[in-house]
């Protein structure tokens, strides 16, 4: 039931949304005043949440000091799911949030770590037999990546189930030294998410929204942009998921 609820919600509090509703709203109802002032709210929302500015400023403070990580050998690198799909002729498709994959490759090719454990089934609710974890074990030993090096965890649904399931991993591996993968703006959720459970990796975040010097021009402030309307969704996302985890017990 959370992970379905979860998912309505995705939906719910994406600002595109509230903005396309204010602005259907104001087409449906009958009362004059009511829609114009319908019509300038949702146009309100989506200038505002179009802007780069104020979307780089906000995910600036969210990002910062989340990157922990040791230059140090590793027994294992876990990452987190949530950044490939498959296509309709079953190839892998990596978004976003595939940074996380790629460097965990970068530290197994120079020797920083032992295993990588994949972590990550369906969060599809039409698609639940197309396991992340596996088709990307397939895409990783098909480019060389050594079978007995990837460890493969395909029924998790979200953070919270990626924890409990690989702690149990690396404690019937006997793994002592860990690193965990994910992107910036998901850092703090899936840290506390493993400390609940027993576990301390270490930590390297990915997949930055912003960069260490502000790069801004006129246009940053006046023009709307499709980017930051679509990137606010993955930070509220984050903080409705932090709220309802916390409410829920699992961080």
């Amino acid at each position: 039931m959370f992970f379905i609820i979860s998912k309505i919600l995705t939906f719910l509090i994406k600002p595109f949304t509230w903005g396309l509703l204010l602005i259907a709203g104001s087409f449906l109802t009958k009362k004059t005043n009511k829609k114009k002032k319908l019509w300038v709210y949702g146009l309100i929302i989506l200038l505002l949440f179009s802007n780069i500015f104020i979307f780089s400023e906000v995910a600036r403070l969210w990002e910062r000091d989340r990157d922990t990580f040791m230059d140090e050998q590793y027994d294992a690198a876990i990452v987190l799911g949530g950044y490939a799909s498959l296509d309709e002729n079953d190839r892998v498709n990596f978004h976003e949030a595939s940074g996380r994959l790629w460097h965990a490759i970068a530290l197994y090719k120079k020797k920083k770590i032992k295993k990588i454990i994949l972590t990550g089934g369906s969060g599809d609710l039409l698609h639940a037999n197309n396991k992340e974890a596996i088709f990307v074990h397939k895409f990783l030993t098909d480019n060389n990546i050594l079978n007995e090096d990837i460890i493969v965890e395909s029924q998790s649904r979200n953070t919270y189930e990626n924890a409990i399931n690989s702690k149990e991993i690396l404690d019937s591996l006997k793994f002592q030294k860990n690193i965990l993968l994910t992107s910036a703006f998901h850092a703090y959720r899936a840290r506390k998410c493993f400390n609940k459970q027993g576990s301390y990796p270490d930590l390297l975040t990915t997949n930055y929204f912003t960069k260490k010097k502000r790069q801004y021009n006129i246009g940053t402030f006046i023009m709307p942009n499709v980017e930051p309307l679509f990137n606010w969704n993955f930070l509220i996302k984050e903080w409705v998921g932090i709220i309802s985890y916390k409410l829920s017990g699992k961080i």
